[in-house]
């Protein structure tokens, strides 16, 4: 038994039932995930509908950003370039990471490189657009595909 499990023994049941209600609660259905994913793809090119992010980075939106107009990733992207600057907060910064490794693990969440490469998806990777709306398998393998498919035709 592990030594959280022993400590969770020693609680009276009343005390241990909501951390295993909170435990279950975390597991979200296939659907479920489906779902916000497609609402993060949508929502990828405006700060305004990233709930996490645009709390993280609101008072660095007002500092750094507030003549930028919002949409078409113009907030994210003058974000993005001044993340580094002197008066950033971390909590921006951290929320910047962990949207940016998201987006690197799936071309989706970036709206500029959908944009931009829809054409070389479909021909290069052989990705169709209405096949690329499931969550499911895409992970990394597109933007592999274009950085190797991009690379063959540089060499």
């Amino acid at each position: 038994m592990k030594a959280s499990c022993v400590r969770c023994a020693l609680l009276p049941p009343a005390l241990t039932r909501p951390l295993a209600q909170r435990a279950k609660a975390t597991e979200i259905h296939w659907d479920c995930r489906e779902e916000l994913f497609r609402q993060e793809m949508e929502n990828a090119d405006d700060i305004r509908l990233n709930v996490r992010l645009f709390s993280a980075c609101r008072a660095d939106q007002v500092r750094f950003c507030k003549d930028v107009a919002p949409g078409s990733n113009r907030v994210k992207d003058c974000l993005e370039a001044k993340r580094e600057e002197a008066g950033f907060s971390s909590e921006c910064k951290a929320e910047f990471e962990a949207m940016m490794a998201r987006r690197a693990s799936d071309f989706r969440l970036d709206a500029t490189l959908r944009e931009a490469c829809a054409s070389d998806i479909q021909h290069i990777c052989g990705y169709e657009a209405s096949n690329l709306d499931a969550v499911e398998g895409y992970d990394a393998r597109v933007i592999t595909c274009l950085q190797v498919g991009g690379w063959k035709g540089w060499v």
